[in-house]
């Protein structure tokens, strides 16, 4: 089984325009994640999907490979791009946010691995429990619901669900105290 990751870069993302070729280290941004990303084991390829022609000289630069893509309203998109053009012999495509520069790259062995054990799954993300209120209320940490099985339900950028008349600070103090179940146990 050929396992390709997929890093997409957009150059003008909605929040921070031109952040994955920020340098305040010395190096641009997409470099610590492409780094990061090579430490796994299980990847066979790694390619940093763009739309931008100085993402992919910058990628080059440091030695990395990137395909330049079309316009796509999302990093999936990029990432579809990619299987369908560049590695058709590919079984399995990990995309990889380009803008995790502290991804430990054992998360993504762990989860190359669940499509080496379940060759007949189609699709699978990463998922953690929220350990602190900052989390909770930061609109950048994505929030996912599974059901029993694990299944993801729906995400969400906002808490979920989205709690109008709760003091959010109050009840997940509350939770860390064992005072209470569940933070939607109202």
């Amino acid at each position: 089984m050929k396992v390709t990751g997929v890093i997409p870069a957009r150059l003008q993302s909605s929040r921070l325009p031109r952040k994955l070729l920020l340098s305040e280290t010395g190096k641009p941004l997409i470099q610590h994640t492409w780094e990061a990303a090579c430490g796994a084991k299980l990847l066979d390829d790694l390619i940093v999907a763009t739309d931008s022609e100085e993402i992919q000289a910058a990628v080059q630069a440091f030695g990395g490979k990137a395909e330049l893509t079309g316009d796509f309203p999302s990093g999936t998109d990029r990432v579809a791009d990619i299987a369908r053009r560049c590695c058709t012999d590919s079984d399995v495509f990990i995309n990889v946010q380009g803008d995790e520069p502290e991804l430990n790259s054992a998360e993504i062995d762990r989860l190359v691995q669940t499509f080496l054990d379940f060759p007949s799954l189609e699709m699978a993300t990463l998922a953690t429990s929220i350990r602190c209120i900052e989390e909770l209320q930061d609109s950048s940490c994505t929030k996912v619901v599974c059901d029993e099985t694990g299944r993801a339900m729906y995400f969400s950028r906002s808490p979920i669900p989205y709690l109008r008349d709760v003091n959010l600070v109050e009840k997940f103090s509350q939770i860390e105290q064992g005072d209470c179940k569940s933070p939607w146990l109202l």
